[in-house]
């Protein structure tokens, strides 16, 4: 029996899964915008455009409690202004309409009662009820995707209005009540990332805010992060200060002085000299901080031991990712800090990733043996913590790394949990398919055209050489979407490689978070399911908590997919904190501040990552959009002109020689070789139809479009930059969209 089927069985399926999928029933989501699934498109799409239909519907469908509401009361909500007879004749239209639509069984009649057949029509709201009632706070918090009813105006008659009013209040409040429980399960593991996560939502969710904030301020300092702790304090005080006018209260004021004052104690004694072996103390409540794992370098005269000492690094930083209590920074940050150890000042290396301790390696040959060396060494001080000499045949290189990753963990007073050794590798690579692993994620981050079909090629052979070999599938999955937008794979291509892949993945390790951010994004994105979507990564950040890709891709959804930029923000923010230096996160975070409304902060932020990475096609490519929408086209067109020079969209088009005669030259020219280009593929349309935004040609993009629709492509592509927004109402526009199948996807 399927996991679904078990759940079904004892009542316990999610709303995705429920009766009325089974059965062949209709399902409504009131949760958020409001979505009729399960029957003829044409008529959900009609019933959703009648307020006071669909008003009468949810009604029903919340109120379901198997008593029934009287068809008096009914009708006194929405037509109390009416004589009793007019308001049952105009209910019974009503319910005749919903019948015709929905089906003859939708409702059941008692005597002068009325109720939902919840097998005929499931509604999200019910299963969100019954989760909690059931203790599972996660699963109703996944089905939690906005307050009731969003965007439907609550004005009203005053009793629909009461009504609506009072169960948004109910249920926001029982959504941030589920946010809690899960906070706190999390703290009681010590899982502090998780449970930030999960009291930032909380207090997102609560109605008294300033409660809340408390709540969120004790938690990150029992985390070890009290300057967390007092941002969140000062935010606070802006928001009141900007919106009432007045400090939070006297409460409040104590609690973020003494948090000040505790964290000055704590500062102070950090200073003082401390026993060698460990820069501070760490207890059982404490996380240790955030570590940088250097590249091992090669020692000696004899070549070829660098894959081996990449394998290392890789290793060590893929199975701290996946453990509580400690952060460590991606790989593609300490690449930038390879060479021999010392090379780079250790001061330098703590600035610029923000770490605590730094873990430095060299691999050599002694006769026919291996030699590994590693130390750890409090970042600021250099007091080393920890070091250690391994000798070894070249086949037990990996089998090093879980004695190496002990040896850090028992010297930095971290236990693992049951569920960080769960989630640790079961089994270590092929020495071959880890060496193909390592250079496809090194090809994978830089996101040219041919960086991304080697790096398949290379995750290809590693699960070839090992088809249990994990995290290769779990990359080949990442690798196989991003073909989609970049490199022109087709939609449909994409969707089944990555899935196949992830599934792949997930079959070797249940338990791999980062195969969960892939199915995420295929989900939200290729298969348009916003619930599934964030279900596989909400289980991501549960499985990989430090992982910097699953933060990204989850943050950049967030931004212009679901329309949810606050915490599109935090997730980027966390995502940056553990992989600093990375240019795609960093492009991404001015793209989501774009999208906030901050166009110079987007414009600030690109212009940074250029002058880190001054050949980063998508930052070039972004900044370029940015400046046409801040009214400066000849910078902008100079920037695509970079992008292009650089591999944009594939690097298979080019771009005019020598200077323009003006900025739309630029754009004519590179639309003209869009045009001549016969063979169809994922990126001409959405890069046309990008040009002629910006030359305002708003039939040309129409038809760039229809190439969009031909190429089987998704309508999201359309709004992860905010350049159609102004055509978005005008009901021409998304007439077009919908005629091509390619909607916008509204929060």
């Amino acid at each position: 029996m399927s996991p679904d089927d078990r759940n079904a069985a004892d009542g316990t399926a999610p709303f995705a899964t429920a009766r009325a999928r089974a059965e062949g029933g209709a399902r409504l989501r009131l949760l958020g915008l409001p979505v009729l699934e399960g029957v003829d498109g044409t008529a959900a799409a009609e019933l959703l455009a009648q307020p006071k239909r669909l008003a009468v519907l949810a009604f029903l469908a919340v109120e379901a409690s198997g008593e029934g509401k009287s068809r008096e009361a009914i009708a006194g909500v929405f037509w109390p202004d009416r004589p009793a007879r007019l308001a049952r004749a105009s209910l019974r239209n009503t319910l005749h309409y919903l019948r015709t639509r929905l089906g003859p069984g939708t409702f059941r009649s008692r005597g002068d009662t009325l109720e939902v057949d919840t097998a005929a029509l499931a509604c999200d709201v019910s299963a969100f009820r019954a989760h909690l009632a059931a203790g599972r706070p996660g699963e109703a918090l996944a089905l939690y995707e906005g307050d009731l009813l969003t965007g439907l105006d609550s004005a009203g008659p005053p009793q629909w209005s009461r009504w609506i009013e009072t169960e948004r209040d109910r249920l926001r409040r029982s959504a941030a009540v589920a946010a809690w429980l899960l906070a706190e399960r999390e703290e009681e593991r010590c899982n502090w990332i998780s449970a930030v996560d999960h009291a930032r939502h909380a207090v997102a969710l609560s109605a008294d805010e300033e409660a809340a904030v408390r709540r969120l301020m004790r938690l990150l300092e029992r985390a070890g992060d009290g300057v967390a702790a007092l941002r969140e304090y000062a935010r606070l005080r802006q928001q009141w200060r900007r919106e009432h006018g007045v400090a939070p209260s006297q409460r409040t004021r104590s609690l973020a002085e003494e948090i000040r004052r505790r964290a000055d104690e704590a500062a102070e004694g950090s200073r003082r000299p401390g026993p060698v072996g460990r820069s501070r103390p760490a207890t059982e409540d404490e996380p240790v901080g955030k570590i940088a794992v250097l590249p091992f370098v090669q020692t000696g005269s004899s070549g070829g031991l660098e894959p081996l000492g990449s394998g290392i690094t890789h290793g060590l930083i893929a199975s701290l990712a996946r453990l509580t209590g400690i952060l460590v920074v991606a790989r593609t940050s300490v690449d930038r800090f390879g060479g021999s150890p010392g090379a780079v000042p250790r001061a330098h290396v703590a600035d610029a990733l923000g770490v605590t301790t730094i873990l430095q390696g060299s691999i050599g040959l002694a006769g026919p043996r291996i030699v590994v060396s590693a130390q750890l060494a409090d970042a600021r001080s250099g007091l080393p913590l920890w070091a250690e000499i391994y000798e070894c045949e070249v086949d037990d290189v990996q089998g090093i790394q879980g004695e190496m990753l002990d040896g850090i963990l028992e010297v930095l007073g971290v236990r693992l949990s049951p569920g960080d050794r769960a989630r640790l590798p079961a089994r270590p690579a092929a020495p071959e398919a880890f060496d193909a692993y390592v250079e496809g994620r090194h090809r994978l981050a830089r996101r040219a055209k041919e960086d991304l079909e080697e790096a398949v090629r290379l995750f290809e052979s590693a699960v070839a050489l090992d088809p249990r070999f994990a995290l290769a599938h779990a990359s080949l999955a990442e690798a196989s979407l991003l073909l989609w937008p970049i490199a022109g794979v087709r939609r449909a291509e994409a969707r089944v490689r990555a899935r196949e892949a992830a599934r792949s993945a997930l079959a070797a390790d249940p338990r791999l978070g980062e195969a969960h951010a892939t199915l995420g994004l295929v989900t939200g994105l290729l298969d348009r399911d916003r619930a599934g979507a964030e279900a596989h990564f909400r289980r991501a950040i549960e499985l990989s908590p430090g992982s910097a890709t699953t933060r990204h891709w989850y943050g950049a959804y967030l931004a212009y997919a679901m329309r949810r930029p606050d915490e599109a923000e935090r997730e980027l923010g966390l995502a940056l904190e553990l992989d600093p230096l990375s240019p795609i996160i960093r492009t991404d975070q001015g793209l989501a501040r774009w999208h906030r409304g901050d166009l110079d902060g987007a414009m600030k932020i690109l212009r940074a990552v250029l002058d880190d990475a001054p050949a980063f096609w998508r930052a070039h490519h972004d900044l370029g959009l940015a400046m046409f929408a801040s009214g400066d086209p000849e910078g902008g067109a100079e920037h695509l002109r970079l992008a292009w020079r650089h591999g944009a969209w594939g690097g298979t088009l080019s771009a005019p020689e020598g200077p323009p005669a003006d900025w739309s030259e630029t754009l004519d020219h590179r639309l003209e070789d869009l045009a001549s280009r016969s063979r169809r593929h994922g990126t001409l349309g959405i890069e046309g139809a990008l040009l002629a935004a910006l030359l305002d040609r708003y039939e040309e993009v129409l038809r760039w479009f229809e190439v969009l629709a031909e190429e089987g492509s998704s309508g999201l592509l359309i709004q992860y930059w905010p350049v159609f927004e102004h055509w978005r109402d005008r009901p021409d526009f998304a007439a077009r969209l919908d005629e091509q199948g390619l909607a916008w996807l509204s929060p």
